[in-house]
């Protein structure tokens, strides 16, 4: 993990002030998106009193959101493809004073964006993850009480830790999958199409693998995640003291758990793919 905090820092000081102000933007944009349910539940109460206060706080903080989001894409896409042009012909320029065939110089050379791309998207995505965590265990413990907050913090811990085997080997198959990608050019070249169908039928068996371990994924995390919920509902009305906004918020905050949960999982292998990608393209530059 060391050479990869130092490649993706080193990205970040090709522009620290233009990243900084985007994933300041980013946070921003996902706070509002994390406050949504609490605020629509609020609406909800005070539409029924015919009251209009909290209507007119959602619609500024959606309008302040689309403006955050817009600014967002106009900036992120100028910055980062100037890094990764700038990344890109640095690394073909030392590759090819290497050994290293064309077809791994092209493989090597689609890998080079994804550290950029790491701190441009997958970064974001771990920060609005915990952050969506804890605004949602919090929000489900006001509503639902002490007794549903341990079963969501259970779940939370239980879903990744069940599923680790399942991730482990998707990461190993994408390591795998990116040797057969190393070796598609020359294969190409070749003409044969023996090689051709044994080339695709390893990369696709692969995918099929890692398809079935999805699922498995999905089915193992989904009941979990369904019985929170269902118990969520039930504690909350039982309480007796809620409102319908209320209602409304601790149910779409469980699912909100739900998904961010979900989301530890993808994490796990994007950070394993990282790291063989840093290794990978510092090992073949040498």
């Amino acid at each position: 993990m060391k050479n990869v905090f130092a490649e993706v820092y080193r990205i970040f000081k090709k522009a620290p002030l233009h990243i900084s102000l985007i994933l300041l933007m980013d946070i921003a944009g996902a706070i509002i998106w994390a406050a949504n349910p609490y605020i629509i539940g609020a609406c909800i109460d005070d539409l029924l009193g015919r009251k209009y206060c909290w209507l007119c706080i959602f619609i500024a903080l959606q309008l302040l959101l689309i403006a955050l989001r817009t600014v967002d894409k106009i900036l992120d896409t100028r910055i980062y493809s100037r890094i990764i042009e700038e990344e890109s012909t640095t690394y073909y320029e030392k590759i090819i004073r290497t050994d290293a065939d064309d077809s791994k110089i092209s493989s090597l050379l689609d890998r080079v964006d994804d550290i950029p791309n790491f701190l441009e998207i997958n970064l974001f995505d771990f920060l609005s993850m915990a952050g969506g965590i804890i605004f949602s265990l919090i929000f489900i413990f006001s509503i639902s009480g002490l007794f549903v907050l341990l079963l969501a913090v259970s779940v939370s811990i239980v879903v990744p830790f069940a599923t680790y085997r399942f991730q482990k080997d998707i990461a190993l198959n994408n390591e795998n999958r990116k040797n057969i990608d190393e070796a598609r050019v020359n294969i190409i070249a070749s003409r044969k199409i023996e090689r051709y169908k044994e080339h695709i039928r390893k990369a696709l068996s692969l995918d099929i693998i890692n398809s079935d371990l999805d699922a498995k994924t999905y089915l193992l995390t989904d009941l979990l995640q369904t019985v929170l919920l269902v118990i969520a509902i039930i504690s909350t009305v039982h309480a007796g003291n809620y409102t319908s906004g209320q209602l409304f918020s601790t149910i779409t905050y469980v699912m909100m758990l739900n998904g961010y949960v979900g989301e530890i999982n993808e994490s796990i292998i994007v950070v394993k793919d990282l790291q063989d990608t840093v290794s990978r393209l510092e090992r073949n530059a040498k």
